[in-house]
């Protein structure tokens, strides 16, 4: 799979083949810094086909890029012998639940994490997902990825209930599967929280 970091490593060798001094970890850290406030992504699946774009940033040094600023992002987006690209896994993804699911799935895509900040992440595969699904209703949405995890523990916390009735050791796991999440869960979700997903 790809992630962020390989975005990073991906724009310092571009940065070093142009003759800048980016290697090492000094360097490694000077692209991500390029990359989170400076790169994006091009809406147009053909890249060599976008308005060539040669700027000069201050990283502290004065550097000048052209196209390296937006060719790492398409690592995400172009299929390899290992990796199929972003739209193509979403959709293949999604087709592996089950149909009932599917069309709720399409409209409530979320993505996270740091690389999704990039200008246009959002935009890009939402385009493409709609060449690959023409018929379906795709929305995808950046969630803010903030405090998640503490967020997430003061959920749980504030309904006991759920504390000791959906908790699930390792070998309650093992021993019956991953289906054991959806029934225990399902059986013991909080009434306020049921009512609204019933609202939606």
């Amino acid at each position: 799979q790809i992630g962020g970091k390989d975005i990073t490593k991906s724009l310092q060798d571009s940065l070093c083949k142009k003759g800048y001094d980016f290697s090492g970890a000094y360097g490694l850290e000077l692209a991500r810094i390029v990359k989170e406030n400076y790169s994006f992504v091009t809406l147009d699946d053909e890249p060599q086909n976008y308005e060539q774009t040669t700027k000069i940033y201050s990283i502290p040094e004065k550097i000048t890029i052209g196209n390296e600023i937006y060719e790492s992002n398409e690592l995400l987006f172009k299929p390899t012998n290992d990796f199929d690209g972003l739209p193509k896994m979403i959709c293949d993804s999604i087709h592996k639940c089950n149909r009932n699911f599917q069309s709720d799935l399409f409209r409530h895509i979320c993505v996270t994490g740091g690389v999704t900040k990039t200008k246009n992440f959002v935009e890009r595969p939402q385009k493409e997902l709609t060449k690959l699904e023409p018929e379906k209703n795709i929305h995808i949405y950046n969630y803010p990825r903030n405090d998640d995890n503490w967020n997430g523990l003061l959920i749980y916390e504030r309904y006991k209930e759920l504390n000791y009735k959906t908790k699930i050791t390792h070998d309650e796991y093992d021993e019956s599967g991953p289906g054991i999440i959806n029934s225990r869960n399902h059986d013991f979700m909080p009434d306020d929280y049921m009512e609204k997903k019933r609202q939606r």
